[in-house]
């Protein structure tokens, strides 16, 4: 099974992402494995095709300094990216062979304590 939670979708095929922090870019968008993720997760849920999918990141920048809070500067940059099936396959094997990684540390660490 798995399990996401995107910040936004609009069916039938847009999908919001929001960000913070001091920096995002179009090239952190566009090689994003989170929206990636979210391409797999929508085309498996809903069979939609991951080229008809649009993804906007809306990034809100934020300062912090010392000794005080995160503070939003007020800007709001957005940037449009797309994913590929390509893109989706590639996250689908990460998820498979991360899986499987997990499964043999367990096993391990079981063996390790005796049980």
């Amino acid at each position: 099974k798995l399990l996401g939670f995107l910040d936004g979708f609009s069916p039938p095929n847009n999908c919001g992402e929001y960000k913070t922090g001091r920096l995002w870019t179009q090239e952190m968008a566009d090689r994003s494995e989170q929206l990636s993720w979210y391409a797999l997760l929508l085309h498996l849920r809903h069979k939609i095709k991951p080229e008809e999918i649009r993804f906007i990141v809306h990034w809100m920048p934020t300062v912090w300094e010392v000794g005080s809070i995160v503070q939003p500067t007020g800007e709001i940059q957005n940037f449009e990216t797309k994913r590929t099936t390509k893109d989706i396959l590639r996250i689908g094997a990460k998820i498979i062979k991360t899986h499987a990684e997990i499964g043999r540390f367990v096993a391990k660490e079981y063996k390790a304590l005796g049980l």
